[in-house]
């Protein structure tokens, strides 16, 4: 058999990349077209609805958000119910079927609430259909990367060995690990950037223009710049990670087969950036494979690729494939097609694991939190405070929930998003509900909050002189009630008070702690940490709605509470 020399190997290989990416090149057109087209919808869905409600083309927010009448009540829930349809049918995501199926059962919808709904659903459907295109993309061409590189391998070597075709729950292994330098994997980009960008666009442009009591020409120019925008990340994302998971096959494919070494080969041309000029031709031990560094993708659009760089011993009889299923290998002639040799060669492994995919189901299908959140809506029904109660319903529309796997529950603003701890209570979704709120009003980076807070710290300090004490010692003397002594012999304020204690502990920087604190090293430093947590914490009190809390709490900061409730009676105007 005649030896196979370096620039067949490296002809073979562009030539089998460039065949691949064509399909991430023929998919990134389509998902441009895609998102031309629901925009279009979009529009169209505005055009309708100012011509069926509007006067010369512009409406008052007041008319807004007027109630639909029966008829318009009754269209409204014949386009839901076709929503929900089309979801069950494609497997929209669940919280916005939730959503849907939510709206379908309200006596009451405002004609806004019913545009913004219309809307949402041309976003939810585009993404959703990305996000599972986008997958299928990857999935196949992970696969057929590592099998046309074995398959080159073996016909080049005129050698022929079976081995196990992948299984889901291998390629689910390798789509979900992150490799970008934030840490993101391409379906949470998809989910958490890109989704709620297009929904916030859509919401905050329809709901400004009609306070404005302008026509809607100008959001629409907005909405239509966001969704280029997003459109043009969207294709640049696709052709990005096709690039990367083709090379991260032919990595695992080149360790798998026991090949030590792999070369880069760019094609070369007038397009060819200087980068892969330079790289082309160069040769790596496998081991010191690295995206970006040693190995291709070099940057974005990226089409160099990677060959087998072989010393004059290798054979690739030498060492036994990883995912071989048997030692037997055969002579295949070079000549032979690689549909013929796929259908020889690529042998189904065992099935997912029946426990592995009840575990799958129930962690797509099952939420853990439903129940702390049905807790919440019902406690809601108890607060006193008419502003808090809608501004939290409100909030509890806008987000989705989900199991924290970190060490405390948060608020993630880009994926608007609230995860829970096991055991968080219900006054804990308060509080992040309220970083919700202020996320949506950008209530601490405006400034609103932090002068009063100031104010108060000082005038804390001032009194605390006044007793002849710190500020600590101060208020164990003038509220021994709220503190106790612990099984360590440590006195600490009840938990009812963690959200003062919480305040306290950011106004001294953490030099004061009362028990409740957020302890990160440098977290009080951040942007507008105080004022955040601030409004938080408060909006957790007044929900628990403890008359003992509240009256502490304006006794040890009057000009904060005075300034938040007047910001609450705004808010709901």
């Amino acid at each position: 058999m005649a030896r196979k020399n370096r620039d067949y190997w490296r002809k073979r290989s562009e030539q089998v990349q460039e065949s691949l990416l064509n399909k991430s090149d023929i998919y990134a057109a389509d998902l441009e077209r895609q998102y031309k087209l629901a925009m279009t919808e979009i529009q169209k869905e505005i055009e309708v609805w100012y011509k069926r409600f509007a006067k010369n083309n512009c409406i008052s927010y007041a008319e807004a958000k007027r109630l639909l009448n029966t008829n318009e009540l009754k269209e409204f829930r014949w386009n839901v119910d076709d929503y929900i349809k089309y979801g069950q049918k494609n497997a929209v995501n669940p919280y916005w079927m939730e959503e849907l199926e939510n709206a379908s059962a309200k006596v009451h919808i405002t004609r806004l609430e019913a545009l913004k709904l219309q809307v949402q659903q041309h976003v939810e459907t585009l993404i959703g259909n990305q996000l599972d295109d986008t997958d299928n993309l990857i999935r196949n061409l992970y696969k057929e990367t590592y099998y046309r590189n074995v398959f080159e391998l073996q016909k080049g070597f005129n050698t022929g060995f079976t081995f196990a075709a992948f299984n889901e729950n291998e390629l689910d292994k390798v789509l979900s690990k992150p490799w970008t330098i934030d840490g993101i994997e391409f379906s949470k980009r998809i989910w958490g950037e890109y989704r709620p960008q297009l929904v916030e666009t859509l919401h905050t442009q329809l709901t400004q223009t009609l306070i404005q009591g302008k026509a809607p020409d100008k959001a629409i120019q907005v909405i239509v710049s966001k969704f280029n925008t997003t459109r043009k990340k969207a294709a640049n994302l696709v052709m990005t990670e096709s690039a990367y998971f083709s090379s991260l096959s032919r990595n695992d494919c080149y360790r798998d087969l026991g090949i030590e070494e792999f070369e880069n080969v760019a094609t070369l041309d007038t397009k060819t950036s200087d980068t892969c000029q330079t790289m082309d031709g160069t040769h790596f031990p496998l081991s010191e494979y690295e995206v970006h560094v040693t190995a291709p993708p070099f940057h974005n659009y990226c089409r160099t690729t990677t060959c087998p760089y072989f010393n004059d011993e290798f054979t690739i009889g030498e060492k036994r494939a990883a995912r071989s299923i048997n030692d037997k290998t055969e002579y295949i002639p070079g000549n032979i097609k690689y549909r013929e040799w796929k259908k020889r060669y690529v042998k189904e492994s065992s099935k997912l694991d029946e426990g592995d995919l009840l575990d799958k189901v129930k962690s797509l299908f099952q939420n853990p939190t439903k129940s702390k959140v049905n807790e919440f809506k019902n406690e809601l029904e108890n607060v006193q405070n008419e502003d808090v109660k809608k501004l939290l319903s409100q909030s509890e529309e806008r987000v989705n929930f989900a199991k924290s796997t970190k060490k405390s529950s948060y608020f993630n603003k880009d994926e608007k998003m609230v995860y829970l701890k096991d055991n968080a209570d219900s006054s804990t979704v308060a509080h992040e509900l309220f970083h919700e709120i202020d996320n949506t009003y950008q209530i601490s980076e405006s400034g609103m909050i932090i002068n009063q807070i100031e104010s108060d710290y000082n005038r804390l300090k001032n009194m605390a002189l006044g007793y002849g004490k710190e500020i600590d010692e101060m208020i164990y003397s003038k509220y021994p009630n709220i503190f106790y002594t612990n099984d360590f012999n440590k006195t600490i304020v009840y938990k009812e008070y963690r959200g003062i204690s919480d305040i306290i502990h950011g106004m001294t920087n953490g030099k004061i702690d009362l028990a409740y604190g957020h302890r990160q090293k440098g977290y009080w430093n951040g942007e507008n940490a105080l004022a955040k947590e601030t409004w938080a914490q408060y909006g957790r009190m007044l929900y628990e709605n403890n008359d003992d809390v509240l009256k502490v709490l304006q006794e040890l900061f009057p000009e904060t509470t005075s300034e938040i409730n007047r910001i609450l009676k705004e808010m709901i105007k």
